[in-house]
This record gives structure tokens, C-alpha cells and sequence, in this order.
């Protein structure tokens, strides 16, 4: 499906970093390697790697691999982990929200130094990396840290190429994460970071539901406020809604499907001159997801 994506005009695909839901996931690097043999325009993603799941050495090195298989269209999201049910069943420490953020911004410096030098160090708490490559990479993909409170934000956006903004909790409750959206909160985040990383380019990443009245019923009560309203409904609607989101200063757009048959109708609504990019994401890709 990635080459028939391709075709639909979308900016960039992207997928997920999960291990288990009712069956044991597609690991998101060797899919999107099919992934990059089967198109060769449309820019690849990861939204996001999580941190908890492997080494950041590990992370830059499937990163790289990725980026030449693609012929440089490879980028790498790389986020502080989530889905605390999901990783104590693989046997994956979840630690507290802080050691958590701060493991995070070791890697992200981790995986930084790689991309740029060929040499790293770890922090000596959370990485004991010891990294001195005779040269840096020939060419190194964009690195994507996605934030959602300030400490992060203030400590990540310095060290990235571009900015993933999560406008939600990292929880496991989709339907209130949704419903808690509000502009005012995205909005302060986007200025967070404008303040700390000038010039560094802002994304968002969002749920969407497109269809008929019927198709989106069972998802209106998770778009409950004004905000997220607007991103369930038809196509010309939602569309339109997240066209206006350009006026926050937003380069990006990753859009999440909860009724994957319609995406398409989206991307092919936008007008001529919106100034965002827009990404489609597979939080959970199947195992078809590449054909």
C-alpha cells in the first residue's frame, strides 16, 4: 500500500513503534525498509521510535541503514516511550516520568553526536556509550523529537532538526486524549518551542476521523471540544480544519486515522497554497502495510 500512498500526494508515510496489540507488531524499521523499495519519491518516518524499546546506538544505526536504502528519505522520530502496558508484557522496564524524560534527552544527545561526528558519549547515568568513529556518516536523516511538556521541550528542541509537537498525554486512552484537546495548550507548546530552537522547524501530530455521519458516529464523543471537533467530520471538513492550523506556524502535519478508508479523500482536499506538509501515520501497521 505504501506505493499506492505515494501516489495519493501525501508529503511523507509514517508508522508506529508498537511490539504487541492482538498480535505480535511489524518491527517499524524493517517496514519501512519495504516500505523504501517500493516507492521513491514520498519522505519515511518513524512516529515515533520509542526510546525505552532499544540502545539510541541502535536506534542511529537502523536510522542510517534506512536512510541510504531510501536514497536519503529516511527521517527519524524518535520519542521518550509509551504504552506502559504494552512494554512491561515484553519484559520492558517503565520508569517514572522524569527518569523517563531525562533517559530521553541522553538519547536524543546520543543519537545527535552520531549523526554529526561519528562520536558519542553517554551521559554515564542512563547510556554508558564510548563512540569514536573515523569519520561521520556520509549523509545523516533528519532527527524528530517529539515533545509535550516544557522540560522536554526546552532540553530537546535545541538538538533536533525538527520539532514533532504531541498535543495529548502519552497514555493508553486514546478516546481522552483526544477529547482533551485544546488549541490554547498546542499553541503555548509551538511557542515553547519557537522560544528555544529559533528556526527550527514545528510539527503536530494528530487523530483524525473522516467519513459520513454513520462511519464517524462511534468516534464524535472522543472529538468533544472545539478543537478537536473539527478534526471528525467529512473530508472537505476536516480538510479545511486542518488547513487553518498552518496560522500557528506549523511546517508539518502527522495525521492519525481512526477510519483509515478515507484518508485519502483528505490529502486530496487540500488547497494549492496550504503551507504545511501533511503525513499520514500507521500507529498500528498491518502486515500488508508495505505492499
Amino acid at each position: 500500500m505504501a506505493a499506492a500512498r505515494e501516489a495519493e500526494g501525501w508529503y511523507g508515510l509514517a508508522v508506529g513503534d508498537h511490539v504487541v496489540s492482538d498480535r505480535l507488531l511489524p518491527h517499524p524499521f524493517a517496514l519501512l525498509g519495504a516500505m523504501a523499495a517500493a516507492t521513491s519519491r514520498v519522505e519515511l518516518m518513524t512516529a515515533t521510535a520509542n526510546n525505552l524499546v532499544r540502545s539510541p546506538v541502535e536506534t542511529a544505526q537502523a536510522a542510517l541503514t534506512l536512510h541510504e536504502l531510501s536514497d536519503g528519505r529516511f527521517n527519524l522520530g524518535l520519542g521518550a516511550g509509551w504504552q506502559r502496558d504494552e512494554l512491561e508484557a515484553s519484559g520492558i522496564d517503565y520508569p517514572p516520568p522524569r527518569q523517563r524524560a531525562e533517559r530521553y534527552v541522553a538519547a536524543i544527545q546520543i543519537v545527535r553526536d552520531l549523526f554529526s561526528t561519528g562520536h558519542a558519549a553517554g551521559d554515564g547515568r542512563y547510556y554508558h556509550v564510548d563512540i569514536h568513529l573515523p569519520r561521520p556518516p556520509r549523509r545523516s536523516p533528519q532527527l524528530i523529537g517529539a515533545v509535550a511538556g516544557p522540560w522536554v521541550t526546552r532540553h530537546v528542541a535545541p538538538l533536533v532538526d525538527r520539532v514533532e509537537v504531541l498535543p495529548f498525554p502519552q497514555t493508553s486512552n486514546t478516546g481522552a486524549e483526544i477529547a482533551n484537546l485544546e488549541i490554547d495548550a498546542v499553541r503555548r507548546t509551538v511557542d515553547d518551542v519557537k522560544q528555544h530552537a529559533p528556526g527550527t522547524p514545528v510539527s503536530l501530530i494528530l487523530f483524525i476521523a473522516v467519513g459520513t455521519s454513520d462511519e464517524i458516529g462511534p468516534f464524535r464523543a472522543s472529538f468533544a471540544s472545539p478543537f478537536a471537533s473539527g478534526l471528525c467530520g467529512s473530508a472537505e471538513v476536516v480538510a479545511s480544519n486542518l488547513q487553518s492550523l498552518a496560522d500557528l506556524g506549523l511546517e508539518y502535519l502527522t495525521v492519525l486515522p481512526l477510519t483509515p478508508e478515507h484518508e485519502s479523500d483528505v490529502v486530496g482536499r487540500r488547497s494549492a497554497d496550504v503551507r504545511h506538509r501533511l503525513w499520514l501515520c500507521d500507529e498500528f501497521p498491518g502486515d500488508q502495510s508495505s505492499k
